[in-house]
């Protein structure tokens, strides 16, 4: 299907993505310049007629019709209700049945681990508006957003991929 991945950054995931899926095409959102050192990634893993890019704001309404759209490392950066604003912005983005999909560093219920991700977590109090988010209250977020079926699988390292799924009949 199609991919949103939203403050994509170089392109990474969704060459990454791309990459390992020859049906899916992606759209790179983010702003300007970074849209333009994507579109050199993205050309020079010849993934051009699968992956474009598209100038934007993730706080504005996004493209729709996307059957996933990917948020890598972005929700760490934000307060609470960025991150329910954002995750609005990908249900309405959404076809039914279509997923949201965070990539990110998810603390232990406890808050204290593991240590990468609680330094992490101090590091987002102290230099951004975010911070790291258990996997509880990631599904909270998304679960008060309309989301359903929240899952959490490990990818590497600390990083997990969760992921829910807009209803099919909304």
């Amino acid at each position: 299907g199609r991919l949103l991945d939203v403050g994509g950054g170089s392109g990474s995931l969704s060459i990454g993505v791309a990459g390992e899926n020859p049906n899916i095409r992606c759209v790179v959102l983010d702003v300007k310049a970074v849209c333009v050192i994507a579109a050199g990634n993205i050309e020079e893993y010849g993934l051009a007629g699968r992956i474009e890019t598209q100038v934007g704001d993730m706080f504005e309404p996004l493209p729709s019709g996307f059957d996933g759209v990917l948020f890598g490392n972005i929700f760490h950066d934000w307060d609470w209700a960025s991150c329910a604003k954002l995750a609005q912005r990908a249900y309405d983005a959404l076809v039914p049945g279509g997923h949201i999909c965070l990539h990110e560093l998810v603390l232990e219920p406890d808050l204290d681990g593991p240590l990468a991700v609680a330094s992490m977590a101090v590091a987002m109090l102290v230099h951004e508006r975010g911070q790291q988010f258990t996997e509880a209250e990631l599904a909270t977020l998304l679960q008060e957003t309309g989301f359903v079926d929240v899952c959490r699988r490990p990818s590497f390292g600390h990083y997990s991929l969760v992921t829910a799924r807009k209803p099919a009949s909304v």
